[in-house]
């Protein structure tokens, strides 16, 4: 990864494989990686629907997140809560975003 990609993801210490082939996938990769860092009692699942949409809902319940949403829209939706709990935001218990163009 290259160094100005860890500025804004500094706990993303590894490059995504090549052989990841999906967004989601890739997702999971960065969410096993960062979750020890910066929270390491939470769980998060990723509940893509099948779609390219880039929309995501995040429901929290307590250490207990799902991502919902496109299958771009779920990645988009794992930064979100990464960034979020690196900053020491507090997350919602309920957060939808669907990005226009």
């Amino acid at each position: 990864m290259r160094d100005e990609f860890r500025y804004w993801l500094p706990f993303l210490t590894k490059d995504v494989p090549a052989d990841l082939s999906s967004p989601v996938e890739v997702a999971r990769f960065e969410l096993a990686q960062a979750l020890p860092v910066v929270a390491p009692n939470m769980k998060i699942d990723l509940l893509p629907d099948g779609t390219a949409s880039e929309a995501f809902t995040v429901r929290r319940e307590g250490d207990s997140v799902t991502i919902s949403g496109g299958e771009i829209g779920v990645l988009y939706g794992a930064y979100r809560v990464l960034m979020a709990l690196y900053c020491g935001e507090k997350l919602p218990a309920d957060h939808t975003q669907q990005p226009k163009y």
